[in-house]
């Protein structure tokens, strides 16, 4: 049920820590917690539990609406500032020009895990009618091994992000949970497990420094896997006009145990939604097609068994002898299947 304007906006002239914020910017907070509610009333029957309450370092973003306590002030190419309502003027750097004829509706600032601040903008584009687009048709078999295989021969080895950061997050744990020990001895027991009753953690200056230092090691392996995808997704669609893709989601690649880890390192899921949103601005055209028997089926002759690829990384046909990398040939069937039965849809990769 939505909170009338009145109601709210005697509330927040209740309260003064909601007069530091906008109506507009109150409003959104109120949504929000609006929201989380209805989903745990209309998720109960799942086990969802209630939604807890958070914490005032974990609560990293505020919604302006643009003219209602925040304003855009342009400097010079790369430089502005941003007035933000109660703060003042504040020196922002511009990773990129705002596109022409564009309209700004919201500005979110945000407070990452380093302290680092960051303001995103959501504007408002006119219709205009994608180009059309003259290069090459592609297809492409995800995999662990290489995470991703071109019908033209090109292999994307897998950089294991999560992986390769393995051993100095296992450090970064050791040196918090012993920190976190030294400055909290009553909540243990004398054989080292934590109480019942220990409610109060205290931390001291170097855990929040050691927490600092663990923050910014994920934020780097996150934004690597970010610049990866994003590097690998603007070369593809700059030079492909089609582009053919198994029909798979997430919950489908994790259902194996042994390879859910390695499925969640390399991020499907980012590279379908850049790939689907740089495809639909720069007229590229993508195809789904099923996932059934491509790794099985024989790119040459079209002959199906389970036979033909006996291990991860070779295939061999047993009907014609065509011999090849099983993730190229996989991506072959792909695009042949694109070109015959073309079914263009929207990934699910929820």
């Amino acid at each position: 049920m939505a909170i009338p304007f009145k109601v709210l906006g005697g509330e927040r002239r209740k309260y003064t820590e909601l007069q530091v914020l906008p109506f507009d910017t109150v409003s959104d907070l109120v949504r929000r917690h609006d929201k989380a509610l209805k989903s745990f009333f209309k998720r109960s029957a799942e086990g969802v539990g209630y939604p807890k309450e958070r914490k005032r370092h974990d609560f990293c973003s505020l919604v302006y609406r643009y003219g209602s306590g925040v304003k855009w002030l342009p400097c010079r190419p790369g430089l502005a500032r941003l007035r933000v309502f109660k703060v003042g003027d504040i020196r922002m750097r511009q990773h990129r020009p705002l596109p022409c004829g564009c309209e700004i509706k919201q500005i979110v600032v945000t407070k990452s895990r380093q302290g680092k601040w960051y303001a995103s903008f959501q504007i408002e584009m006119p219709d205009l009618e994608p180009p059309i687009h003259y290069g090459e048709r592609v297809g492409i078999d995800l995999g662990i091994h290489y995470l991703l295989a071109l019908s033209d021969g090109t292999l994307i080895e897998n950089p294991r992000w999560y992986r390769e950061a393995q051993q100095k997050r296992r450090v970064f744990a050791r040196k918090m949970d012993r920190q976190r020990r030294a400055n909290n001895p009553d909540n243990y027991n004398p054989d080292g497990t934590v109480k019942d009753n220990a409610i109060i953690w205290r931390k001291s200056k170097r855990l929040r420094e050691t927490e600092r230092q663990h923050a910014t090691h994920e934020a780097h392996v996150a934004e690597q896997r970010k610049y990866f995808w994003n590097d690998i997704t603007d070369k593809l669609t700059k030079t492909y006009s089609l582009i053919a893709l198994e029909n798979l989601t997430l919950d489908f690649m994790i259902k194996n145990r042994r390879s859910a880890m390695s499925v969640h390192d390399a991020a499907f899921g980012m590279f379908w939604q850049m790939l689907e949103e740089k495809a639909q601005r720069r007229g590229v055209k993508l195809i789904y097609v099923p996932p059934a028997y491509t790794s099985q089926k024989c790119a040459a002759c079209g002959y199906v068994d389970a036979e033909n690829r006996k291990t991860q990384s070779d295939f061999k046909c047993v009907e014609c002898g065509h011999h090849d990398n099983a993730d190229l040939n996989a991506a072959r069937n792909v695009l042949q299947l694109a070109l015959e039965t073309p079914v263009q849809g929207v990934q699910d990769v929820t």
